[in-house]
């Protein structure tokens, strides 16, 4: 039986490129199947349980979690303290496609809800989120 809360499939892709105007694009790129549940059953006999398991759903589709991310880095030399000394700006956009990601499944195998959202909770997966950062460096 597969290991429960672990997706069986998942790709993730990253990659970035210097652009000409001196800002460095950045992208992370992930997906992944739904993860897997499992539970017991209780027999009649006291010293017995069945385990049972089902696939969480997904997102509506064949995919259990998705996200896209980008940033933006631009580097501004200052050369006062040093040859080095700099500042760094950053963008990031999180979950760009702002896809809902849920964590919390029904794993209660007898309820015919089993294996179905049951609250809209996203735990740790945060819906689409602009960052603007700074940074200094000499």
């Amino acid at each position: 039986m597969r290991s429960s809360g672990v997706p069986r499939h998942r790709f993730v892709i990253a990659g970035s490129v210097d652009t000409p105007i001196g800002v460095t694009i950045s992208t992370k790129f992930q997906i992944e199947s739904p993860i897997y549940l499992k539970a017991f059953i209780d027999n009649s006999d006291p010293f017995s349980r069945t385990l049972v398991g089902r696939e969480a759903d997904g997102l509506g589709d064949l995919w259990g979690r998705r996200q896209l991310d980008f940033a933006f880095t631009k580097y501004v030399p200052l050369g006062f303290i040093s040859d080095q000394t700099r500042i760094r700006m950053r963008l990031d956009i999180l979950n760009v496609m702002n896809d809902r990601n849920y964590v919390d499944f029904n794993n209660s195998p007898l309820d015919p809800n089993y294996g179905r959202r049951s609250t809209y909770s996203t735990g740790g997966n945060a819906p689409r989120t602009v960052k603007l950062s700074a940074g200094f460096s000499f």
